[in-house]
């Protein structure tokens, strides 16, 4: 047998570099939602949160995630029933299987949308959106665009990458996340300690501590992936 026919080494997988003005805008935006008046008191506050009507019906306009729930605000309270509690108390065990589980229930007992085919469909998105809120330090959002983004970065399989993600479970998802995010969590923690991000920090009164925290950092990376994937932010 000729020595070129020899199958060729497996490709090393190189995560590629990311632009740190891409990393500074994501820094920014995160900033901006610390200091966020709706939210800047759920991000700073210890366990056992609990979320309000008023709150979630605002939350699902600005999120874009209305689409995907009930309009019915006695099925609303229902659902926030369940959020606060068991959802809530379920996510340190398994962060990402309580998503998965979340989006479940709320299809099951009737909070989600029909689709034209006349299905719900899982709210997925909804689910890791008020999950972010409750645990901020585990979980992150996951949409289209942070999906997208963070599948430009793990590569195509055939060039030696990781492949891309399908999307159709959070746990999948957040695992791919937490892989990822260890990559490029040396740059994004170096570029939160800019002086001008203290500077900013001062500015909207949040907490000093808070832009080294495990949860901005994450946000931070999630911001990231969001413009990978093509979001303005």
């Amino acid at each position: 047998m000729r020595a070129d026919n020899k199958l060729s080494p497996p490709r090393r997988f190189a995560w590629p570099l990311i632009d740190p003005a891409q990393v500074d805008r994501a820094i920014a935006s995160t900033a901006l939602l610390w200091a966020h008046e709706e939210y800047r008191q759920l991000l700073a506050a210890p366990r056992a949160k609990k979320l309000d009507l008023p709150w979630l019906n605002r939350f699902v306009r600005r999120w874009g995630v209305a689409r995907t729930i009930t309009s019915d605000e006695g099925s609303r309270n229902k659902m926030l029933e369940y959020l606060n509690g068991a959802f809530q108390r379920s996510i340190p065990a398994d962060p990402g299987k309580a998503v998965d589980n979340a989006a479940s229930e709320i299809v099951a007992r009737g909070w989600g949308v029909k689709k034209p085919k006349g299905q719900a469909g899982r709210p997925i998105s909804f689910a890791s959106k008020i999950g972010f809120f409750l645990f901020p330090d585990l979980l992150v959002p996951m949409d289209g665009s942070s999906t997208d983004g963070l599948n430009r970065l793990r590569g195509i399989v055939r060039d030696g990458g990781r492949g891309r993600l399908d999307g159709k479970t959070y746990s999948t998802y957040l695992t791919a996340f937490n892989d990822a995010y260890e990559q490029y969590r040396g740059q994004i923690k170096s570029q939160c300690n800019a002086p001008w991000v203290d500077a900013v920090a001062k500015h909207f009164g949040i907490d000093g501590a808070a832009t080294a925290s495990v949860a901005f950092l994450r946000k931070t990376f999630d911001n990231v992936l969001m413009i990978q994937g093509g979001r303005d932010i």
